[in-house]
């Protein structure tokens, strides 16, 4: 399996997580919600996990309702946690025949524009789909 369909495979799942440290604390961090909250990071007051899938289940869906759901899934990304999601997302708008042109047009633009931050090469990707899209209109 390449690694954009495995990126691929990883946006259909919902959250991805990541476990962090901070000294000598544990916690995760939300790097991901499809249809949830992401950014933030749970630090584990136990040191044993206890109640962790509850909490995070919580702070990630809590008091959204499905309409808002929809909206954060149909959000447009600011950032992605990697290349191979920022090329699975590309594909999905449509604005690709096939994945190996989602990649091809990514490392272009990445050679081509070379960004300073990843928040950069998340709005030059945004907006160079947005281009493909509207090419293909």
């Amino acid at each position: 399996m390449s690694a954009t369909e495995r990126a691929r495979l990883v946006r259909s799942i919902n959250p991805q997580l990541e476990l962090v440290e901070e000294g000598s604390r544990r916690g995760v961090k939300v790097v991901w919600a499809r249809r949830g909250r992401s950014g933030l990071t749970l630090w584990d007051g136990t040191g044993t996990w206890t109640g962790m899938p509850e909490r995070v289940e919580r702070e990630v869906y809590g008091g959204l309702s499905e309409a808002d759901q929809d909206r954060i899934e149909a959000e447009t990304p600011t950032v992605f946690a990697s290349p191979d999601l920022a090329i699975a997302w590309g594909f999905e708008q449509g604005a690709f025949q096939a994945l190996p042109h989602a990649r091809n047009a990514y490392d272009k633009l990445k050679r081509g524009k070379q960004p300073k931050d990843v928040q950069e090469m998340a709005r030059l990707w945004v907006s160079d789909v947005q281009r493909w899209l509207d090419e293909a209109a």
